[in-house]
């Protein structure tokens, strides 16, 4: 039994599509707005400067369509993942301007959240697929005449109650999901700002941000009187299911690895706490990064320089700090060479540099607020994953 016939039992019937909405030619003759929409298959339609970060627009907006809250638009240009275009409700503005070539209209018999979520599915793919086929694509837009695109069908309840509830529960859903993504932007937000203030520049003593208990300057240490270079080759008591994959830091067990006696050998031996410099150049680290193993002992290739800690340190203070652009990436500028894909880390030049520190019991409450902060956007990742599962579920569940 269906998801739906759980909780109704009056059917659903067709219709044309002409029957429910109406079409919307409006123009903008009177320029009541100057706002350039688009439509993203994730955000809807939005401002079009604010997408593009740039207006592609005319700058003459009178001859284009004028649209307004709670009217649709349907985008024929196709795109991967979205064969036959999007359909969106304005929902941000109170009004905007659209292109001609898009197809503008408003529910006049049908549920308006309904409809909206009606269009997140994939049920209304069918009939588009029978107006427009793949000879009648042109430069990534489809040809579809709106008098065709208004004689498509599509199945709706009979119950006006039932189309309600449906378009309710999907836009409680929605609401949801925007909640935990904009707490989630909060957390990494949150978190950018404190790896930039809670350690303390080249040319600072103390950090912006501190807790309350502590005072005086970080004193700055030698690498090498806090870390030094391991050439600990792995004896065979690590085997393929502890190989660890320094970008992501996780066992790599299960996937396909040279698992032979002598290639095993060739292994680095990875403990809990050492850190192993990863070359790659990338948008956010400009000189490759260190990466702290907080997961367990283990191995990783040959190719990776691992260090192992000497003094007394705090496991998370030093995972955050270790990697951290703003600090180290003045650090290793220094102590690297340029290759074509990577950068080459010189060990003994890196061990001469030196990093502002506190005292023990300060790194310790620095790593647990960080610590904290990433396990709150953890759950809020797990929770944001079930909620857009469970949006899918019923997308493809509460419609026909």
């Amino acid at each position: 039994m269906s998801l739906r016939k759980l909780i109704f039992y009056i059917d659903w019937e067709q219709h044309y599509l002409k029957k429910v909405v109406n079409r919307i030619t409006r123009k903008n003759n009177d320029l009541e707005s100057k706002l350039s929409l688009t439509i993203s298959a994730q955000e809807g339609l939005i401002d079009q400067e604010k997408f593009f970060n740039k207006k592609i627009a005319s700058k003459d907006v009178s001859g284009y369509y004028l649209i307004k809250k709670g009217e649709f638009a349907y985008n024929k240009s196709y795109s991967k993942g979205f064969p036959w275009g999007t359909i969106k409700r304005l929902n941000r503005y109170n009004m905007g301007v659209l292109s001609t070539l898009y197809i503008i209209f408003k529910p006049t018999n049908v549920d308006s959240n309904f409809l909206e979520k009606y269009y997140d599915t994939n049920y209304w793919h069918k009939e588009i697929s029978m107006i427009a086929t793949e000879g009648a694509r042109n430069h990534g837009l489809l040809n579809i005449a709106p008098s065709d695109f208004f004689d498509s069908k599509l199945i709706i309840p009979v119950d006006k109650t039932e189309q309600y509830k449906v378009g309710n529960i999907l836009k409680k859903l929605d609401e949801l999901i925007d909640l935990y993504q904009n707490q989630l932007l909060m957390y990494e937000s949150l978190k950018k700002y404190l790896l930039q203030n809670l350690f303390p520049s080249d040319e600072e003593k103390v950090p912006n941000v501190r807790f309350a208990d502590f005072s005086g300057d970080w004193g700055k240490r030698k690498f090498s009187e806090l870390y030094e270079k391991m050439i600990e080759k792995n004896d065979l008591s690590f085997n393929s299911s502890q190989i660890i994959s320094v970008a992501n830091m996780y066992y790599k067990s299960g996937q396909n690895t040279n698992s032979t006696e002598e290639y095993m050998k060739t292994y680095n031996i990875f403990l809990k706490g050492d850190i192993a410099y990863e070359g790659h150049k990338s948008k956010n680290f400009s000189y490759g990064r260190f990466v702290e193993n907080d997961i367990g002992n283990g191995i990783v290739s040959h190719v990776f320089d691992v260090f192992r800690p000497k003094a007394k340190y705090d496991l998370y203070f030093w995972k955050y700090l270790i990697n951290n652009e703003n600090i180290m990436g003045y650090i290793l500028r220094k102590v690297t060479t340029k290759a074509t894909m990577m950068n080459n880390l010189v060990a003994k030049d890196f061990l001469k540099q030196k990093i502002k520190t506190p005292d023990y019991k300060e790194q310790e409450n620095i790593g647990a607020l960080l610590k904290q902060l990433d396990n709150f956007t953890e759950l809020q990742e797990d929770r944001l994953l079930i909620l857009k599962k469970t949006k899918k579920y019923y997308l493809q569940k509460l419609f026909i």
